[in-house]
């Protein structure tokens, strides 16, 4: 009996913890010199064509020198060596900190982007200058995006219905198992 109840248990957190874990998204780390910018790109680091991308920087210094306010930094998106467009980067959120800062850029068909992020301290000395590019693929395009699936809340319901089903049918199979093997032991007496 406890091991059937072992058993249940063990398929229970696999399950939970397979359905309930967040899948990790790929940021990248980029540094140069003693500034590293991690970049994140909304949707999911994989943008369609003609939807605007909210474009994520942390940057940090391992100097501890580098100041968000001290910093003209500018974001500038290329495709084929051809600069599209060139914007300073602000705080996320109106925030004038740039440790988290963001930009936004409706990328205008399928390809290669190179997005820069340079910084160039306003007065001199307190970091160093860096420049740090990033290569994106665009390849979705907005008439593909997927729709939210409204059936969420019933395929999880569905889900939790078919692992109880089969623990009780493991758990029955177990019970009727040692109940036979009981009777058996009986006769054979």
């Amino acid at each position: 009996m406890k091991r059937s109840f072992s058993f249940a248990f063990f398929f229970i957190a696999v399950f939970l913890l397979r359905y309930s874990v967040s899948p990790v998204q790929a940021h990248m780390l980029k540094t140069d010199t003693t500034i590293g910018a991690v970049i994140h790109i909304d949707p999911d680091d994989d943008p369609y064509v003609g939807v605007p991308s909210d474009i994520f920087f942390e940057l940090k210094d391992t100097t501890g020198r580098f100041r968000p306010e001290n910093c003209n930094c500018v974001v500038s998106i290329k495709q084929d060596d051809k600069v599209l467009d060139s914007f300073p980067l602000s705080g996320h959120d109106h925030a004038t900190d740039l440790s988290h800062a963001a930009a936004t850029y409706t990328f205008p068909q399928k390809g290669i982007y190179t997005i820069t992020l340079d910084g160039s301290p306003v007065t001199g000395g307190t970091f160093q200058t860096f420049s740090i590019s990033y290569d994106v693929r665009v390849a979705r395009i907005a008439a593909a995006a997927p729709k939210p699936n409204s059936n969420a809340p019933l395929y999880i319901f569905a889900s939790f219905l078919g692992l109880a089903i089969v623990c009780m049918i493991v758990w029955f199979l177990i019970s009727n198992k040692k109940k036979s093997k009981g009777l058996y032991e009986k006769n054979t007496q």
